[in-house]
């Protein structure tokens, strides 16, 4: 693959590197390429850089707790439901997007009733198939409470265990049931927890590892409750700790994803192998990335 990128008017340094998310289904040939312009006159922005339509694949929200708020100020949410979470914190005892997260900024929670709510939406209610994720890192070594990871009730929670290190996936259908896990790692360092569910089954995944597996079922049932990170809808309970990267989707993603998601994440480096950069001029500017 191929990355070029040119400008028109102004001579840019080489060293000002920019990053970019691209989403590309497939590049045949050493004749495809990306462009990327800058300082370029003449074009509008795309639609897809206010409406969140860069996300597909089943996403029904995507939060990367990066935006720095205050008590009532929103985490955006980066699918197309633009569903933002709220962000509550009424002592200013924590912290919406601040430096430390698993990727680039995150929230911290000091576990007194701050948090990230959701309020409902089409995004957010899963039905035939499910998949919540979020990293989290706990602020003590065992989990200070109860469900407050990412939770949905009565739908779907991603539930650690107050005073254990444990954490379960519940789904709701007609019969409510739950995927646990109880890990051996550090929990005050950042970990990727996520659980699928669909019709033929419901798994558990932590750092991109399968840890459990049952049998799946009918679609989950509907209910009218937020969407919160950092507490237990409808209970009073608060993480201490940190979230970043919270995401839940219409589709139960496969094993293979949620290890691409995590690794990608985690250990970039491994997870992609870059080649040597050929770099040379034309019309001013000109970088290609192998």
């Amino acid at each position: 693959m191929k990355l070029q990128a040119s400008h028109a008017e102004k001579a840019i340094s080489y060293r000002q590197w920019r990053h970019v998310w691209v989403q590309v289904p497939r590049l045949f040939d050493t004749n495809g390429f990306i462009y990327a312009y800058w300082c370029r006159s003449g074009l509008a922005a795309p639609a897809f850089t206010t409406n969140g339509m860069t996300w597909s694949e089943g996403f029904g929200g995507v939060w990367h707790c990066h935006d720095t708020v205050t008590h009532g100020g929103k985490q955006r949410d980066a699918s197309p439901y633009r569903s933002d979470a709220t962000f509550y914190d009424a002592n200013a005892s924590s912290a919406a997007g601040t430096a430390g997260g698993a990727v680039g900024y995150a929230t911290r929670l000091s576990g007194d009733a701050d948090y990230l709510e959701v309020a409902n939406s089409p995004g957010i209610r899963l039905r035939n198939a499910a998949t919540c994720e979020i990293w989290a890192r706990s602020g003590t070594a065992t989990w200070n409470e109860y469900g407050a990871l990412l939770s949905k009730r009565d739908h779907y929670v991603l539930h650690p265990e107050q005073g254990l290190k444990t954490f379960t996936f519940y789904r709701w259908n007609p019969a409510m049931g739950g995927i646990g896990y109880a890990p051996t790692a550090d929990l005050t360092a950042w970990h990727y927890y996520a659980g699928t569910y669909d019709a033929t089954a419901t798994r558990v995944f932590m750092d991109g590892v399968r840890r459990g597996s049952a049998g799946g079922g009918p679609s989950l049932m509907e209910d009218t409750g937020f969407l919160t990170f950092g507490r237990d809808d409808g209970w009073a309970r608060y993480l201490n700790g940190w979230v970043d990267e919270a995401r839940v989707s219409h589709v139960a993603r496969s094993t293979n994803w949620i290890w691409a998601t995590w690794s990608c994440m985690a250990s970039n480096a491994s997870f992609l192998a870059y080649g040597p950069v050929d770099t040379r001029i034309q019309n001013g500017a000109l970088f290609m990335l192998k």
